[in-house]
């Protein structure tokens, strides 16, 4: 029998502020409805059949404020009740399990310097993250943890996170456990058919639709992206939809469309002919695996764990900035037999991307320790 009294450690469960929280609420939904119970610990009330534990914080400051979760966090978990297991999505080192949905920190703070493309500019992110109290905390708190023989284990979204443990933490493979990220299918139903949606969009259904999404489009590779459609073949019946804020002043297109933060990412995807996400940095990317289970085909990097899932569905860049193949995967976009091709696979390999695959890793987890 598995352990199946669970505590959750998370700042909070807000879907607004975007897809890690929307989907440690998911992945919560799926232990319970797996037969777990689940108890929160969280800086505000989780919504939902479970009870939380409100770790009150009074500190103005942003670092102090991550410092008083985490000290709060950190008794919690250590007095969580015996036969239970403590999952945390923030770095507490008494937890069982930590499960950062953004990947580990020395990473993601890389590669997000990496994306800055000058010297000067890596130099300013990393000067910025030096002077940033909140990242110097969970940083710290996280090596911590990390680097205790009796910390938490490790559970990463894909391979690119738990090579990524092992590279900045020196973790043994005992402390590392992939637990795939998964996707809602049902919340990916659009409202409507494929025709009525590009007909409120102003495209005809002989356009090719591109489609990317990124709230920071610097790390995401949009510009990028927008240097490489301008190189397209003016001939081609194309159209880039960019979800998110992008500033065109600078790279302005007349088929380029910005739509500005969107709602209605199931009716988009439906839309779209392919997915292209050349990211600098992704731990497991939710609008990748979104597309893949919605049967579309993706060009994205291996800089992102999702792409791990892509197999034939797609193509994998080694490097966000490398404008040759990105320019060769934009051209092979435009060519209907590699898009049925790839989309075929994408109906293949979606059904298997639901969150319940992770549910099921962390049930196998759970009863691995009742043994």
């Amino acid at each position: 029998m598995s352990i199946r009294d669970l505590l959750l450690i998370a700042e909070g469960t807000d879907t607004a502020r975007g897809g890690q929280e929307r989907s440690i609420l998911e992945l919560a939904v799926g232990l319970r409805e797996a037969g777990c119970s689940i108890r929160w610990a969280a800086k505000r009330e989780v919504a939902g059949p479970w009870s939380t534990e409100i770790v009150p914080i009074t500190s103005r400051s942003r670092g102090a404020q991550i410092r008083q979760f985490l000290g709060a966090a950190e008794v919690i978990a250590k007095s969580a009740r015996p036969g239970s297991a403590v999952i945390s999505f923030a770095p507490v080192r008494a937890a069982d399990f930590y499960f950062p949905r953004g990947g580990v920190l020395p990473e993601a703070l890389a590669r997000s310097a990496i994306s800055r493309g000058t010297r000067l500019g890596r130099w300013i992110s990393r000067g910025s993250a030096i002077f940033d109290s909140r990242r110097r905390t969970l940083l710290a708190a996280e090596r911590a943890a990390l680097s205790d023989p009796s910390g938490p284990t490790l559970l990463a979204l894909s391979d690119y996170v738990a090579e990524s443990g092992r590279r900045h933490y020196g973790l043994a493979p005992s402390r590392i456990r992939v637990v795939r990220n998964g996707v809602d299918a049902e919340r990916l139903r659009p409202f409507s058919a494929r025709s009525e949606i590009r007909r409120a969009l102003g495209l005809a259904e002989s356009t090719t639709v591109l489609l990317a999404a990124a709230h920071n489009p610097r790390l995401k590779g949009v510009p990028e992206l927008l240097e490489s459609v301008h190189r397209l073949t003016p001939s081609e019946d194309w159209v880039l939809l960019l979800i998110g804020r992008t500033d065109l002043r600078h790279q302005p297109h007349p088929r380029v469309k910005v739509l500005g933060a969107r709602d209605d990412v199931a009716d988009l995807l439906e839309a779209a002919d392919v997915l292209v996400h050349p990211t600098y940095y992704d731990p497991s990317s939710r609008i990748v695996l979104e597309a893949l289970s919605r049967g579309l085909p993706v060009i994205t990097t291996r800089y992102n764990g999702a792409s791990e899932d892509v197999q034939e569905a797609g193509i994998v860049l080694d490097s966000p900035s490398d404008p040759s193949a990105l320019d060769s995967a934009l051209g092979q976009a435009m060519d209907p037999e590699w898009r049925s091709n790839a989309r075929e696979a994408a109906r293949r390999i979606g059904p298997g991307l639901g969150v319940e695959r992770q549910v099921r890793g962390v049930m196998e987890l759970l009863a691995e320790m009742s043994r």
